[in-house]
């Protein structure tokens, strides 16, 4: 009988089948797909892997038939292969088309069946862009059935079994920097019906239920960092008393570093008053790099001993040979004031350059600490009155701005000693 004739008759018979053939047969019979073990997270280009299996089979079969779908958006269908070593036979495919990311697939074993577990076909894709799916048996409704055939011609419904994820991930990028103050024990209240609210104890955090003070030391969303090719203002400088003390990066993504972080990361520094930039030699002493997944994303903190980034501009470099995904090497390039997010020029291998500078106790924003600074510290100084994170008066960061702060800025105050404003080399 010729193949496609078969192929017509199978389906006039499932129609006889689905009307009279009793249910209780459907127990076994496993029909499903399956991703490759090196398709589930892949780059754009890449070529995804899958299978269309059966399993469990209650008895020998001769013809498949499934109907498939795919997000057409994120994959092309580029080739079905049928496995033809099967039952001394082999499939052979009657009908495979794709339209619009539907995929209606028909095998027939011509004078042969199994009853093995075994791979019926593999269908290749080319991952196209960036996201999440995976191929499905799609919905369908009389007289269109997911079936398989035995040999009398007689049909059964299978068990369908979807296919796992599909990742397609682009080259990291950076997806923004904070400034936080290391040291400064300030949190934020959180939970409970308390308004968030700088805390360095559950006491601050009253309420009916109470709030905790907790998480991370709060970064400071005013203080921004300058890209390279581009002019610094007093907005990329922190007052902080104790200096430059935390840095964390956020990437876009899961990242890789390909010895540790501390390998992906070196600094550089100027003297004081200076804009020349020379290499930290104490790195392994001064600067703390940890990284951490958070909220499916990787975090690197940057914790830096105090008064070692004072005085001075800090010049922090991320070595894009050292950060990575499948997707390729990091994709960091950072430009503008602030620098612009995410990173990037489209192309893998860029490194991430920023810089930050550090003058302690500047509560007016000249880029100098004078008696003027200790002035306007004193006349703002109140105990009783909790402030945010970045109060630039309070120059200590535990929350309230106390004659603490006006000893603190008339301390570190000189004005001989300044901070320039720079314009990095692109």
């Amino acid at each position: 009988m010729h193949r496609m004739e078969y192929l017509r008759i199978a389906y006039l018979t499932i129609v006889v089948v689905a009307l009279f053939r009793p249910t209780q047969a459907l127990a076994l019979n496993d029909l499903s797909l399956h991703v490759d073990a090196g398709s589930t997270l892949v780059a754009p280009g890449a070529t995804v892997t899958v299978t269309l299996d059966v399993a469990g089979l209650a008895d020998p079969i001769n013809g498949v038939q499934a109907f498939l779908h795919y997000d057409n958006t994120l994959l092309t269908l580029t080739g079905v292969v049928v496995n033809t070593t099967i039952g001394g036979v082999g499939w052979s495919t009657g009908l495979d088309t794709d339209n619009a990311g539907d995929v209606d697939f028909v095998a027939a074993m011509n004078g042969g069946s199994t009853q093995a577990a075994h791979t019926v076909a593999t269908l290749s894709f080319t991952a196209d862009a960036v996201g999440t799916t995976n191929i499905v048996f799609r919905t369908v409704a009389p007289p269109v059935y997911h079936k398989l055939t035995l040999v009398d011609n007689s049909a059964v419904f299978p068990n369908t079994t979807d296919a796992a994820s599909i990742t397609i991930q682009s080259e990291p990028r950076v997806a923004s920097l904070e400034v936080f103050y290391a040291g400064s024990n300030l949190r934020e209240c959180v939970g409970g019906d308390t308004p968030a609210a700088p805390c360095q104890a559950d006491a601050q955090c009253p309420g009916t239920p109470a709030g905790t003070c907790s998480g991370p030391e709060q970064a400071d969303v005013n203080i921004l960092y300058l890209g390279a090719g581009s002019v610094a203002t007093v907005d990329n400088v922190s007052y902080y008393v104790r200096g430059v003390t935390g840095i964390r990066v956020y990437f876009d993504k899961v990242v890789d570093f390909q010895a540790s972080p501390n390998d992906a990361f070196s600094f550089e520094w100027t003297a004081l008053n200076g804009s020349t930039f020379t290499p930290v030699t104490n790195v392994a002493t001064t600067f703390a790099v940890s990284a951490a997944t958070v909220n499916g994303v990787t975090v690197v903190t940057i914790v830096i001993d105090d008064d070692t980034v004072s005085k001075r501009w800090l010049k922090t470099t991320i070595d894009a040979t050292q950060v990575s995904t499948v997707g390729g090497l990091l994709d960091g390039e950072l430009t503008g004031n602030p620098t612009v997010m995410p990173s990037g020029d489209a192309l893998p291998g860029g490194n991430a350059v920023f810089y930050l500078a550090n003058m302690p106790g500047d509560a007016d924003g000249d880029l100098v600490a004078t008696l003027d600074d200790v002035s306007l510290v004193r006349l703002e100084s109140n105990p009783t009155i909790a402030v945010l994170i970045d109060n630039v008066f309070d120059v200590d960061k535990d929350g309230v701005v106390t004659l603490d702060d006006v000893s603190t800025t008339r301390l570190v105050s000189s004005p001989t000693i300044g901070i320039p404003l720079i314009t990095p080399a692109p």
